[in-house]
């Protein structure tokens, strides 16, 4: 298991029912946290961090107990940075998300498109994914791949779905070459 994994599970376990306002929360301080030098590290930085996070929270009105899943992720960014590991930052922000939505029941799907989606195909593909993999919710990753040609391919869990012009040209060029009857 992957060292950003680990921490994200124990950030996860930490942060309880209260996960989903500790992950809100870290991706509310990622883009500033994001700024900082990969190589920061030590005691004294993570203490200094830990109170810059504190006073941030203070300063945006929070005067009272921070809570479970706050308080993890404090302690979780600030631990990153004492124990030498804040470049597993970013990697460890994803693994986090991916355990929290797996644990909700929220299904993550990429889908790779030669081009940009129409209007209301996200919500349509969503609404489907979600009835037929029962799904509490669905959320998707989408790439543009010109390389495709046209049509899209899905990554569900550890299922791939290839509705791209490229995978039916790639299919039909097999089964000529294998000879396979009905290829042509």
């Amino acid at each position: 298991m992957s060292i950003p994994r680990l921490w994200a599970l124990a950030f996860a376990n930490a942060a309880g029912p209260e996960a989903v306002e500790a992950l809100a929360f870290l991706k509310a301080l990622a883009l500033p946290l994001k700024k900082l030098p990969h190589t920061v590290s030590g005691r004294a930085s993570g203490r200094q961090l830990e109170v810059m996070l504190r006073s941030t929270l203070k300063a945006a009105g929070n005067t009272g107990d921070a809570g479970r899943g706050v308080e993890a992720a404090i302690r979780s960014v600030s631990l990153l940075v004492r124990k030498g590991r804040f470049a597993y930052f970013t990697s460890f922000l994803d693994e986090a998300e991916k355990i929290i939505d797996g644990r909700n029941g929220v299904l993550r799907v990429l889908v790779e498109s030669a081009a940009p989606p129409e209007d209301g195909f996200e919500d349509r593909l969503k609404a489907m994914i979600k009835r037929k993999k029962n799904a509490a919710d669905v959320k998707l990753d989408i790439r543009l791949v010109p390389a495709l040609l046209a049509g899209c391919r899905l990554g569900i869990g550890d299922e791939y779905f290839d509705g791209s012009l490229l995978g039916r040209l790639k299919k039909m060029s097999r089964d000529l070459a294998s000879g396979a009857p009905g290829a042509l």
